[in-house]
């Protein structure tokens, strides 16, 4: 299923609420648009190894689902999302890049550095990737 992203950002605009969010959230990404990847499509993924890029290491990563532009669409209306209703708590998480990495969702590929501004393999945007550590 293919998502009209006028109708997407048009939507999302309107969002004012956590509540608005979930109802956002379901409707655009319902069960039928983000298929999950088999248990051989995470196989494949996650055993590429990392990837020496314009002077960086690139991790190999699995978005889990079929549709990986959908998955993109959906973790950065998500995190635009956290930004617009809770504005005190994503500044205060800007003042901690080193928790942070950046990922591209369409390439699967993710690296801990901030340096890049788009992704070396396909130009795209990279997204904040949480680092899970402290």
């Amino acid at each position: 299923m293919e998502i009209n992203e006028e109708e997407f950002w048009n939507g999302f605009n309107t969002i004012k609420s956590w509540d608005d969010w979930r109802d956002f959230k379901t409707e655009f990404f319902g069960k039928n648009m983000l298929i999950n990847k088999s248990d051989d499509d995470w196989e494949q993924s996650l055993s590429r190894k990392d990837k020496f890029i314009d002077g960086l290491i690139w991790h190999a990563t699995c978005c889990g689902y079929k549709n990986l532009h959908a998955y993109f669409l959906l973790d950065k209306s998500r995190a635009l999302a956290f930004k617009k209703l809770e504005p005190e708590a994503a500044a205060d998480n800007a003042t901690k890049p080193e928790l942070y990495g950046q990922i591209c969702h369409h390439c699967e590929i993710w690296t801990r550095s901030h340096q890049p501004k788009a992704c070396p393999v396909c130009k795209g945007e990279l997204l904040q990737l949480p680092l899970n550590e402290k």
